[in-house]
């Protein structure tokens, strides 16, 4: 159950979110250690503060923020999404399926849920499956350039070469445009996780 205390003032925590994604960590992480101080049940500041974390490195600990987060609110679809990519980057693609599948259930129009769940997939070696997964990721998100990859990759390990070359002419076409540099955040989300926009 989520605390009745004092939320943060809503341009605290955006101006920490911005802080964040302009690389400026330290005062992002003292900004969000401030509000949990304050209200250590906020779910959006321990995600965030999380999501920093596994930016600088420190996977346990955003592992357990996250986990703190979803202890106190377990349907926030984007905090089920990236604890999932998470796991199946720490070697549990099989624990991640859980949350992936349920962000997905969610928050079905979430693009890089559908796109770390076809990640845990492909790491299970359940291709087709991952297939359909990066198919719904780049349908919802065309210029979903880590979504491509993925899905050109898998079909390239399937035996479909002539579609996997279209799938990889397709991503060079996306790399080179304007729509490919205007939709990059300065987050480094092409790393299976992502901070809220």
């Amino acid at each position: 159950m989520r605390s009745t205390m004092t939320p943060p003032r809503p341009s605290e925590l955006a101006k920490a979110l911005q802080d964040h994604r302009q690389g400026r960590w330290g005062a992002a992480e003292a900004v969000y250690r401030e509000i949990i101080e304050r209200d250590p049940e906020n779910v959006e500041a321990l995600h965030l503060l999380g999501m920093l974390k596994h930016e600088m490195g420190r996977r346990g600990e955003a592992m357990e923020l996250l986990r703190r987060s979803l202890e106190i609110e377990p349907d926030q679809a984007h905090v089920l999404s990236n604890y999932g990519s998470l796991l199946a980057k720490a070697g549990d693609a099989g624990g991640a399926l859980e949350p992936l599948e349920k962000a997905v259930r969610l928050a079905p129009e979430f693009a890089a849920a559908h796109n770390n769940l076809g990640a845990a997939l492909e790491r299970l070696g359940r291709l087709e499956e991952a297939l359909d997964a990066f198919d719904r990721a780049v349908a919802l998100k065309p210029d979903y350039v880590e979504a491509h990859t993925h899905r050109g990759n898998v079909l390239r390990w399937l035996g479909r070469i002539d579609a996997a070359i279209a799938a990889y002419d397709n991503l060079n076409e996306l790399t080179q445009s304007d729509l490919y540099a205007e939709n990059q955040d300065s987050t480094g989300s092409s790393n299976g996780v992502s901070i809220p926009a």
